[in-house]
Order: C-alpha cells, then sequence, then structure tokens
C-alpha cells in the first residue's frame, strides 16, 4: 500500500436506515500488510433523507354526495407511488333506502396492475400517481351509501425509502335525481258503472317509469284526487305524487 499511487475507488452501501435519523460514518484503507492500514476518517453527523408518505390530492367519487353514476374509481396522490407487498383496497356498498342491495370489492396489492387497467383487469396505476379500480358492472346503485377503504401501506413512495401509505377512507352517498315533470295532459275521461277510468299522457326529464295512484277517496258524487308517483328507471325509486288532478264523480258506485 505504502508505495500505491493509484488506489482503486470502492462503493460501500447500507440499507434498512430509518428515515430522518442522523448517523455518522468512518472509513479506512487496509493492506496486507497492517502496517500501512491508514487511520480512521470519521464523517459529520450525516442525516438521512426523509420520505413523506403518499398522500392523496383527490378521489372519485368524491366524498359527501354524488349523482351520477362513475365508471371507476379513482384515486390521485400527490407524488409517484408504486403498490405495496400487502394492503388491501375494501369499497362497500349499503342501503340509504330498502332498495339498495348490500355488496363488497375487495382488492388485494396482488389484484392490481402497475399499469393502466384494461378489462377484464380490476384496476391499475397510470402515470405513477393515479389509481383506477374498476368495479363489476351494476356495482354502482342509486339510493346506497359506499364506503372506501385503503389500508396502510397499499401503496408506498415511489423513492429510495419506500413509505407506506397511511390508512385513507372516505364515503360517498348515491342520491338519485328526482325527475321533472315537463308535460302533463289529461285526454281523456270515462265515468262507468264500476268506476273512472282516466288517460293521461306525461313526460318527464329523465327515463321514469310511474303509477297513477288515487290519492283520496272522497264519498259517492264528490270529485277523487288522482296523481302520479315516478319512480326512477330501472332502480325502482319511488317519490311522492308531483301534481294532483280533480276527476269528475261517478253516478253509479265506485
Amino acid at each position: 500500500c505504502a508505495n500505491l499511487v493509484i488506489r482503486t475507488t470502492r462503493d460501500c452501501s447500507v440499507s434498512d436506515l430509518t428515515a430522518g435519523a442522523t448517523y455518522e460514518y468512518r472509513i479506512r484503507e487496509t493492506c496486507r500488510d497492517a502496517r500501512f492500514n491508514s487511520a480512521w476518517t470519521v464523517s459529520g453527523p450525516v442525516a438521512q433523507v426523509s420520505v413523506a408518505a403518499p398522500n392523496v390530492l383527490s378521489n372519485m367519487p368524491a366524498a359527501g354526495e354524488m349523482s351520477f353514476t362513475p365508471f371507476d374509481i379513482v384515486v390521485v396522490y400527490q407524488n409517484p407511488v408504486r403498490i405495496g407487498s400487502s394492503g388491501t383496497f375494501t369499497a362497500r356498498r349499503s342501503g340509504l333506502l330498502n332498495e339498495c342491495p348490500d355488496a363488497e370489492l375487495s382488492l388485494s396489492t396482488a389484484d392490481i396492475s402497475t399499469t393502466a387497467p384494461t378489462l377484464p383487469e380490476t384496476g391499475g396505476l397510470t402515470n405513477n400517481n393515479v389509481l383506477t379500480v374498476k368495479p363489476p358492472t351494476g356495482f354502482f346503485f342509486p339510493g346506497c351509501r359506499f364506503s372506501f377503504t385503503i389500508s396502510p401501506g397499499f401503496v408506498v413512495a415511489n423513492d429510495v425509502v419506500p413509505t407506506p401509505s397511511p390508512l385513507y377512507e372516505w364515503t360517498s352517498d348515491y342520491v338519485a335525481n328526482q325527475p321533472v315533470l315537463q308535460k302533463l295532459l289529461l285526454t281523456n275521461v270515462e265515468v262507468t258503472t264500476h268506476g273512472i277510468r282516466a288517460k293521461f299522457e306525461t313526460r318527464y326529464d329523465l327515463t321514469t317509469k310511474f303509477s297513477c295512484d288515487v290519492l283520496a277517496l272522497q264519498p259517492e258524487q264528490q270529485p277523487l284526487l288522482a296523481g302520479p308517483r315516478p319512480a326512477a328507471y330501472p332502480t325502482g325509486l319511488t317519490w311522492g305524487p308531483q301534481w294532483q288532478t280533480v276527476l269528475p264523480s261517478s253516478v253509479g258506485p265506485i
């Protein structure tokens, strides 16, 4: 070693260090003849780089209320991420109304692709910071509450220090829009010995099915009140009558 003019450069690496902690390093050159070993050279304090945990910028459907059917579940992170080694993504559907059946979608990290998802894949990571999950057809249903949970470590920071993501949860209520009546025309009223036969022509702004209810039965020889009760198609969610009309009383028994 004493006569060497050119020394070979060596690289050293240390793993499993704690982010944000402070370390000191020391190094020396050793030779076959220990008499020529160099003294230890001690570095000053060196702080490990601290990588922030993945932070969610936005998600769709958004927390709160939604009035449309989303195609996918999308979570956008502030910085690049990659899929972790463990954890689950869970979406639960529960009923705000009786018509909503309970259901659950649960995906592990093994179910998520590292690239943009294509059918029939269940989900994937796009642009290193967009997580997209494709629910099965019919999962989003009006009148339901949807609870989403991303467990800790489902994604990690795409950095030297793979800091795991914290628990992230949100809830969305799918509130169906009530159909708005755009046209009403009472086209014909026929009084028979068995009752009243009425024909209506209606039009709503949404695809709608409805039933016509008799709102109040009056004594014979008095008018009857009738009105349609609209329902969202095809789910059958119903609302109260939006209008009422007076029908003439019958001549005979009803």
